[in-house]
Formats: C-alpha cells, sequence, structure tokens
C-alpha cells in the first residue's frame, strides 16, 4: 500500500491550479491508493490492508470541515485540530465565516450566495 502511495506521489510534478492551490492533496494519493486495493471511499468500518490499519473518521477526525462541528462517539479517541497555519493568513478567517454559514443556512445555500456575490 505504501510503495503504491509513493510511486503515485513520486511521479506528480505538483502543478498549481489557477487558484494557487495544488491539483491533488495527499489525501487523494490515499484515497486512489485504497481504490486500488479494493476500499471504496465510504469505508466505516475498521479494516486491515496490508500493515495497515484504517480506521473511520469518528475515532481521530470527528471534526465536519464544512461546519466545524466535532461529533464526538463512543470510538473518539483523539481529534486531530487543523489550525490550516500553512494557508495564507486570511484563509482561517475566511473558513471560520463559511463554517458559520454553513451551519447556519445549510451547504447549499452558502454556495449559491458565495456564487451570487462571486466569492472564490
Amino acid at each position: 500500500l505504501l510503495n503504491t502511495i509513493m510511486l503515485q506521489y513520486n511521479n506528480e510534478h505538483f502543478t498549481l491550479l489557477p487558484s494557487g492551490k495544488p491539483k491533488w492533496t495527499i489525501c487523494n494519493y490515499v484515497m486512489n491508493a485504497l481504490a486500488e486495493y479494493g476500499v471504496p471511499a465510504n469505508e466505516n468500518s475498521i479494516r486491515k490492508v496490508e500493515d495497515f490499519t484504517l480506521y473511520p473518521v469518528d475515532y481521530f477526525n470527528p471534526i465536519d470541515d464544512y461546519t466545524g462541528i466535532v461529533r464526538r462517539t463512543p470510538n473518539t479517541r483523539s481529534i486531530h485540530w487543523f489550525r490550516k497555519s500553512w494557508m495564507p493568513h486570511q484563509t482561517p478567517a475566511r473558513i471560520f465565516i463559511s463554517r458559520w454559514a454553513h451551519r447556519l443556512i445549510g451547504f447549499r445555500l452558502s454556495a449559491l450566495a458565495r456564487k451570487i456575490l462571486q466569492i472564490k
């Protein structure tokens, strides 16, 4: 599994999109490699793939990135608090505002508002 991920990663040229963001994140590489091993993207059970043990999201990342809401379950062992410190300094503030918009009016309406206001 690790070799599959590393082969994809090492062959990437890391081109940026017009937005300045990379075309793929490490998550894309891992999900593609897992798909090659027959693991569906929405897998929601503990699963062993070669020497790796995969856990459902509620074990280590129970935060909904769109809303910022933490959904702890009896399975939650720890929470990875993403500060997004690698992003431009204004981006975390924008994310904070968009999370509140998603909570208050939902993802679809906030996406429509963003489109109407032409906010990237």
